[in-house]
């Protein structure tokens, strides 16, 4: 119903998508085809996480598989020959529009019909405005889409076509590893929000530090070691420049990982502690502004504040070990 209400806002959000332009420097087709994408992914947030919260994990994953494939498709498909900019656009719109019709078909079929009319019930504006969580959540959520755009915002305005496009290389390299890993962190969130099985999370977390660092040891030893194969079989010999800074891929792609596992833990038991990353990006986003000379600067910015992040957080959850540890040596 509210949808039905509301839909309006997409023709005015749809009218603003010529500003896209010359806020980023992308062409007007772009800018067009990305306002369609957020419109579509805008909707899918419901469904997705209705899936979620229904706990039906395996359409998460198959939904999150075939939708990166189609994505990939046309990548592929650019990379081959057969189509360009447009056509890599086209397909990341039609694996958001097969996510958001997929997962709406799942999600109804999960409820049982029904000729009697249900209401909708509403919270008051108020009630949500106290609600801690929802802060949170949102907070967390704006720091991981900045984090994920800001830096190559700052690149595409300051430096050439030439160093965005071998920075886009670099970024896409060291985030290889996050978009992996990426779906079975948004269910750590699911997990470690779970009450009933809060005796385990410390153990949990501990463990998937352990799987996380050992992942990250063989990505960065597969960059350090097998870098120029890797390019070159990726995406040609075209890509080599990225070669040098390939190591530093690795590294800012471990911690950028670690950063959001941390994130996503803390978030879930509401603590505060998850708002690090936030607090500490105006000083982020005042280096990328102010400091690089180059894009080796850009990288090294990157890689600070992540690490930083890291360690704040590690340095947090080893004083909870530590607490932990001797509230159990004071029960023995």
């Amino acid at each position: 119903k509210k949808m039905r209400r509301w839909w309006g806002l997409i023709i005015v959000f749809l009218a603003l998508s010529p500003l896209v332009s010359p806020i980023t420097n992308l062409s007007h087709i772009t800018g067009f085809a990305l306002s369609v994408l957020v419109i579509i992914s805008t909707l899918n947030t419901f469904y997705a996480g209705s899936l979620q919260g229904m706990h039906l994990f395996m359409w998460v994953s198959l939904l999150g598989i075939v939708g990166a494939l189609l994505k990939l498709g046309g990548s592929i498909s650019a990379l081959s020959g057969f189509a360009q900019l447009e056509g890599i656009m086209l397909m990341l719109i039609f694996s958001a529009l097969f996510q958001l019709i997929a997962s709406r078909i799942i999600v109804l079929r999960q409820i049982p019909k029904s000729n009697k009319s249900m209401p909708v019930v509403t919270k008051r504006f108020r009630d949500l405005l106290m609600d801690t969580q929802l802060w949170y959540t949102t907070f967390a959520s704006g720091v991981l889409i900045l984090l994920a755009n800001v830096d190559m915002m700052v690149v595409k305005r300051m430096f050439s076509a030439e160093d965005a496009g071998l920075y886009g290389a670099w970024s896409l390299f060291a985030k290889i590893f996050l978009y992996v890993i990426g779906p079975l962190l948004s269910l750590a969130y699911i997990y470690f929000a779970d009450k009933k099985q809060e005796k385990h999370h410390h153990l949990v977390v501990f463990g998937s530090i352990l799987v996380l660092l050992f992942v990250g040891i063989v990505y960065n030893y597969a960059y350090g070691w097998h870098g120029r194969f890797i390019i070159e079989t990726l995406f040609g010999t075209k890509f080599a420049h990225v070669l040098p800074f390939i190591e530093w891929a690795g590294y800012y792609g471990t911690t950028y990982v670690f950063l959001t596992f941390f994130m996503q833990y803390y978030l879930a038991k509401k603590q505060a502690i998850s708002m690090v990353p936030g607090f500490l990006l105006p000083a982020y986003a005042l280096a990328l502004f102010f400091i690089p000379k180059s894009i080796a600067d850009v990288m090294q910015i990157n890689m600070i504040y992540t690490l930083t992040c890291v360690c704040v957080f590690l340095l947090y959850f080893g004083k909870e070990r530590l607490n932990y540890l001797k509230s159990l040596f004071f029960e023995f």
